[in-house]
């Protein structure tokens, strides 16, 4: 899986979970092999917040040989 693949699944998950999201944001791709060697993609999107158009941010943790999204997390900005 390439990292636009990655993103496009992260895309596909939040819309099928949380339904429709404004102004949908790629805002970071990486690629990791944690130390079992296990390989996934960590994609962080942003989206507006109604109704004071605050963006939320979520990183999705997808597998790379499954494309399965493992988890879904807030990203607090600082």
């Amino acid at each position: 899986m390439d990292a636009k693949r990655a993103a496009e699944i992260a895309m596909e998950y939040l819309r099928n979970l949380v339904g429709i999201v404004q102004a949908v944001r790629l805002e970071e791709v990486e690629y990791v092999v944690d130390d079992d060697g296990v390989e996934y993609w960590l994609v962080t999107l942003s989206y507006e917040s109604t109704p004071s158009f605050a963006r939320d941010y979520k990183v999705f943790r997808i597998n790379d040989r499954t494309g399965k999204v493992l988890s879904m997390k807030i990203r607090e900005m600082r």
